[in-house]
Order: C-alpha cells, then structure tokens, then sequence
C-alpha cells in the first residue's frame, strides 16, 4: 500500500499522466490523422517513455543504497 501511495503522490506521475492524456485528447479529437496529431502521440510516448526511464533510475539509486546501508549503518568503534 505504501507503494501505491508514494506513486499516486508522486508529481512525476501526475505530469507524465497529465502529459500523455492531453497529448492522446489532442490527437483523437479530430477525424484526419495529420502531422499534428502524429507529433501529439509522439509527445505522449515521449513523456511515458521518460517517466518510465526516470522511475527506472530512482528505483536502482533506491536498491544501490539499500545494499550499501548496513555497511555504513553499523556503528564505529571507539
């Protein structure tokens, strides 16, 4: 649940969706399939596809630190 939470909280989730809804309105809107409406899709792809690649880069700082925690957690000798 924690999970869920932080992503439905996330403004990087919120953008990317925003980004890729308005980009899918604005290319079904109309009838004929134009250079517009192809660069609105590419405009959603484009901002699902960096959503992704930045989620993707967080989660392995995230895993990267979590193995590198307990050695640097334990306490110093004194």
């Amino acid at each position: 649940m924690d999970y869920w939470k932080k992503k439905l909280t996330s403004r990087k989730f919120w953008a990317a969706i925003l980004a890729a809804g308005l980009a899918a309105y604005l290319a079904l809107r109309g009838d004929v399939l134009d250079a517009g409406t192809l660069e609105s899709l590419r405009t959603a792809v484009g901002a699902l596809i960096a959503y992704i690649c930045g989620e993707s880069a967080v989660d392995v700082s995230r895993s990267i630190l979590a193995k590198n925690a307990p050695e640097s957690a334990s306490p110093k000798a004194e």
